[in-house]
């Protein structure tokens, strides 16, 4: 499958547009609650203004974190004899799946050495790997999942930098020679996370008409790399490729809650460490096919990242994170909470038929006039 690496799109424009947006927004927030609210109904009002207010707070993060977007290191090919272990963690997937990762895997031209980390302790994975060359890792138990998993790899393991790789994403064969080379330049990168990209065109997630467009690429094609240049694009899991010193300095993968790898991002960035999002696809997975399985999918995230905001290290105030870093942080952990906007604009036209009060007095044409541009 063809290599793609996205082109950044930052036209000066933008910016003045960005900038007169929300100077418009914060008046019309003033102006909303200053000459606009039921003194009848000061609860319903209120409730109507946080969700606007809501809205205009998650514009002001995003347009400040997805400013720019442009790459953030020049490429350099890597210098030859770097010491590369790939992980591919599995528990349950079918054999077939496997050895599709593996043939990627086996035909990646940078020296590396492919160890399958099972946790299904079956036999057909061991042959399999044993049939490809790759080195079998097991343990007696599954405490942690994944991470355990990771972690239990590490201490069976020596490679300077790490791969990790679900096992249904396929690597291409320059994913080592386009990664290595950013951990030469700066030595103090954790980690590389690259773009999450799908050879199932017709999963739950992907546009129907639009083969090229799924329901994460906002957030690797301009989430991710808009957060470069505040370091505080955070580690995926999978595709990405990990500097083992980082991973030991914190104690190796976190374990404490369900997201492991954004766990893990916060406590290397709280050390000091760089992280990168490379904006080109360099691997394949499968995405969720069912309804039911991307649900699945997406309450993990959710529940791990409240888990993350209610342990120590909460990004909002473990040491040593820049303002910066805690401020792009919590514009992702806001995302979580939209539906309860969305549900208060929602059910208030049905509140306004249903008790026939209102949350807002003025009349139809002021209203309107600073609306519109508003909406716009």
């Amino acid at each position: 499958m063809k290599s793609r690496s996205y082109k950044p799109i930052n036209p000066p424009v933008l910016r003045f547009i960005t900038i007169v947006s929300i100077v418009y927004f914060l008046y019309y927030l003033w102006w909303r609650a200053n000459y606009t609210f039921n003194p009848q109904a000061p609860f319903f009002s209120w409730l109507l203004w946080a969700a606007e207010a809501f809205g205009v707070l998650s514009y002001i993060l995003f347009s400040w974190m997805t400013k720019d977007v442009s790459p953030k290191y020049p490429y350099k090919p890597p210098s030859p004899g770097m010491s590369v272990d790939v992980f591919v963690p599995t528990y349950n997937e079918s054999t077939e799946i496997l050895e599709a990762t593996l043939t990627g895997c086996r035909r990646m031209n940078y020296p590396h050495r492919t160890y399958v980390l099972d946790d299904g302790r079956r036999e057909e994975v061991r042959r399999l790997a044993e049939r490809f060359g790759c080195g079998y890792i097991t343990r007696p138990n599954n405490e942690h999942a994944k991470a355990g998993n990771i972690n239990h790899a590490l201490r069976q393991t020596d490679g300077e930098f790490i791969v990790i790789l679900d096992a249904d994403m396929i690597p291409r064969p320059d994913f080592l020679e386009r990664t290595l080379g950013y951990f030469e330049q700066n030595q103090k990168l954790a980690f590389i996370q690259l773009p999450q990209e799908f050879y199932n065109l017709d999963s739950i997630q992907h546009a129907p008409n639009a083969s090229n467009w799924h329901e994460q690429s906002l957030f690797y094609r301009v989430i991710q790399p808009g957060k470069n240049h505040s370091n505080s694009a955070f580690w995926c899991g999978s595709p990405s490729i990990v500097r083992r010193k980082a991973l030991e300095d914190v104690g190796g993968v976190a374990t404490e809650t369900v997201t492991e790898d954004i766990h893990t991002s916060v406590r290397m960035h709280s050390r000091g460490w760089d992280s990168l999002f490379l904006n080109e696809v360099l691997a394949y997975g499968i995405a969720p096919q069912t309804i039911q399985a991307f649900q699945l999918q997406r309450l993990r995230w959710a529940q791990g990242t409240m888990q993350l905001y209610r342990s120590k290290d909460c990004p909002l105030w473990i040491p040593n994170l820049t303002v910066r870093q805690r401020l792009s942080y919590l514009s992702s952990y806001l995302a979580y909470f939209e539906s309860f906007q969305k549900l208060i604009l929602l059910i208030t036209p049905v509140f306004i038929v249903i008790f026939n009060v209102y949350p807002m007095r003025i009349n139809a044409a002021q209203f309107f006039l600073h609306w519109m541009p508003y909406f716009a």
